[in-house]
């Protein structure tokens, strides 16, 4: 979208898959071998991407290694289409252009909003959390029209899911990762974690499940994803 993609060499795993780039990261980690491999002459990284050891060799190679600013809500997105545009040499005007296009309002509250938590599960890892505000699902969760239950009830960022807290949320909607969700042997296994079985949502299986590549990205496939989630949202009605 900033004209660049025929300088693409290389790809870290969330992005959307470009034919014959090869990917070079695992999760946030580099592969400094695969990325090394590509010979890149810029690289760009945010605070999430390590380990430092990676960003070292990479620089060491001659790479000029650019870290852009991280992206945890809506908001922030012209911010980050900004600084990738100034480091691949775009134009401001592609970039003012790009940052409008990937911008999305919030439509206002509504006393019939759905409640929608979203569950951070890896089932090996036994970890399953209950999200609150500030991590950024709450903005995408805002943003499609929905109430966010963990920042409502005082949540903030990521913490251990308890019974207690999802009952009194009792969210109308789960919103999960693919990944996270086949993790915990799917719907029939989400239902048995502490709690989900007693909101509404749990009772009438409204989980939603997005692709982990895809859901805080905020990225270029956000806008569609907040459209589906708006029209998947406005099916649902909280008496």
């Amino acid at each position: 979208m900033l004209g660049a993609g025929g300088q693409l060499v290389g790809q870290d795993e969330t992005s959307e898959r470009r034919t014959g780039v090869p990917v070079v990261t695992l999760g946030h980690q580099i592969d400094i071998e695969k990325a090394l491999e590509v010979d890149p002459t810029l690289v760009l990284v945010d605070e999430l991407i390590g380990p430092p050891e990676a960003i070292d060799a990479l620089k060491q190679s001659g790479a000029d290694v650019v870290s852009v600013p991280p992206v945890w809500n809506l908001a922030d997105v012209p911010q980050r289409v900004a600084a990738l545009a100034d480091s691949v040499g775009a134009s401001d005007a592609v970039a003012a252009q790009l940052g409008s296009a990937l911008a999305v309002s919030d439509p206002a509250p509504a006393s019939t909003s759905p409640r929608v938590a979203f569950l951070y599960l890896r089932g090996p890892s036994a970890v399953y959390l209950l999200g609150g505000s500030d991590t950024g699902a709450d903005a995408l969760i805002k943003a499609a029209g929905g109430i966010d239950v963990g920042s409502a009830i005082g949540l903030k960022g990521f913490v251990p899911l308890t019974a207690e807290a999802l009952i009194e949320a009792d969210p109308d909607i789960v919103l999960v990762m693919t990944e996270g969700l086949a993790s915990v042997g799917g719907v029939d296994g989400l239902v048995k974690l502490p709690g989900v079985a007693q909101t509404d949502a749990g009772a009438q299986g409204r989980v939603i499940a997005v692709d982990d590549r895809v859901l805080l990205s905020f990225g270029a496939r956000t806008p569609s994803l907040v459209a589906s989630l708006r029209e998947i949202f406005g099916s649902v009605e909280r008496e």
